[in-house]
């Protein structure tokens, strides 16, 4: 038995020059693999990236929640909005537990466990007065909502799989 790979592959000069075309052998195959499915791809929109399962698993969801391309550095406010409009649906007096199981798909995980946890007979009531824009930029805004008594300061950012709710707090009067 060998001590090791090293003294293997140099115990005769033919034996290092065989393990070394292998090596290069094997580089030169991977990149070539490599390059070759890179140029076979065809390119593909964000929604169609995402995995099967994401893409399935919320059917309360609009497709609006990824209408916004980071890489091109625009406001998301516009979708922002539709996107907190459709989460004060279902969080503004929820009437049971399944209504505020609907807010999963528009909230970000850490949202979503403390919601998880939430009395629905807790939740603030409606109706929305006016949601206002209070900062917006390429990958989050904050709204402020309006209610008939009180206010709620709302955060969106963009998620890997659209834009989600990040924060609602009430306001301080």
């Amino acid at each position: 038995m060998w001590p090791s790979p090293l003294a293997w592959a140099l115990h005769s000069p033919g034996r290092f020059a065989a393990v070394i075309a292998g090596c290069l052998g094997l580089l030169v195959a991977i990149a070539a693999l490599g390059l070759r499915d890179a140029g076979a791809r065809p390119e593909r929109s964000h929604e169609q990236q995402r995995p099967a399962a994401q893409a399935h698993a919320a059917p309360t969801a609009s497709p609006h929640t990824t209408d916004h391309a980071d890489e091109e550095g625009e406001s998301i406010r516009p979708a922002a909005r539709r996107t907190v409009e459709r989460f004060l649906e279902h969080y503004l007096a929820p009437t049971s537990r399944e209504e505020l199981d609907q807010l999963r798909p528009l909230c970000t995980p850490e949202l979503w466990a403390g919601l998880n946890v939430a009395d629905p007979s807790n939740m603030p009531p409606g109706p929305v007065q006016r949601i206002v824009k209070v900062a917006d930029g390429a990958f989050a805004a904050s709204f402020t909502v309006s209610l008939l008594n009180g206010s709620l300061a709302v955060d969106v950012v963009a998620a890997p799989d659209g834009l989600r709710v990040a924060s609602v707090e009430p306001e301080k009067p």
